[in-house]
């Protein structure tokens, strides 16, 4: 891979084809594809004590306009969406995946949560995506009580 600035724009070269793209924060694809992005979380809990675990909020960005539109298996319009799946044991092993919507275009106050999550001794939390929108992930909430003996 290699970069340049010229012209006013950020180029980038692909050393495989030799094909030459434009770096820009407004397109969400690499060559068309999606570009799957992804954040995990360190280990949440110490002291290898039960917590019940409330709600997960993420201050995420919502409401995107995203570059080609997006469908569900009818062919019906969809908001974005992100992945998430955490672990109760530092990583181990992983839950399914929960889709969580970041709301159709527009939707700019959009609450992404996803309610009780049961209890944990070392919870990670992963959270991915590959839908063609800008994400940008200020911070995250998790509500947790320690179960008393």
């Amino acid at each position: 891979m290699s970069h340049t600035f010229n012209f006013g724009k950020h180029l980038v070269g692909d050393p495989f084809s030799g094909t030459v793209y434009e770096l820009t924060d407004s397109v969400h694809t690499e060559a068309g594809n999606p570009i799957r992005g992804f954040r995990v979380s360190p280990v949440v809990f110490d002291d290898n004590k039960w917590v019940y675990i409330g709600p997960l909020e993420f201050n995420i960005q919502t409401g995107q306009t995203p570059d080609v539109p997006l469908f569900d298996g009818n062919n019906q319009p969809r908001p974005a969406q992100a992945m998430l799946r955490w672990s109760k044991d530092a990583g181990r092993t992983w839950s399914n995946t929960y889709t969580l919507s970041l709301g159709f275009q527009g939707e700019y106050e959009k609450r992404v949560i996803k309610p009780m999550m049961g209890r944990a001794r070392k919870l990670v939390v992963e959270l991915s995506w590959s839908d063609p929108v800008g994400i940008a992930i200020a911070e995250a909430f998790l509500e947790g009580e320690p179960e008393v003996a």
